[in-house]
């Protein structure tokens, strides 16, 4: 059976930079075995549950886009890729390929 966790966060206003910070409240239902680790990291941070679930989101998230990122450069790294000739035979080919015609 699940508990019901009820995670609000409310609209506050940050005074010191002049802005308004709009957030949502999420109703997020778990068993017990969740609720009694949620209970438990909240309880040896100090934190509330909400910023409990608010840090591991923001952890998971950042987890998510570093491990795409790797992906990224694993697929760069191993991609076959063909040397790039100097400068000038690359300038020579390029004006070989894309010639203009002689309109004289």
């Amino acid at each position: 059976m699940y508990n019901h966790v009820r995670v609000a966060i409310h609209t506050h206003d940050c005074t010191q930079r002049n802005t308004v910070v709009t957030a949502s409240r999420l109703d997020i239902r778990l068993d017990a075995g969740h609720r009694h680790k949620l209970e438990a990291l909240a309880a040896e941070s100090g934190k509330p549950l909400s910023t409990v679930v608010r840090e591991l989101i923001d952890r998971a998230y950042h987890e998510t886009r570093r491990a795409q990122k790797l992906e990224a450069v694993r697929q760069i790294a191993t991609a076959n890729i063909e040397a790039v000739p100097q400068p000038d035979v690359l300038a020579r080919e390029l004006d070989e390929a894309y010639a203009l015609p002689d309109l004289s």
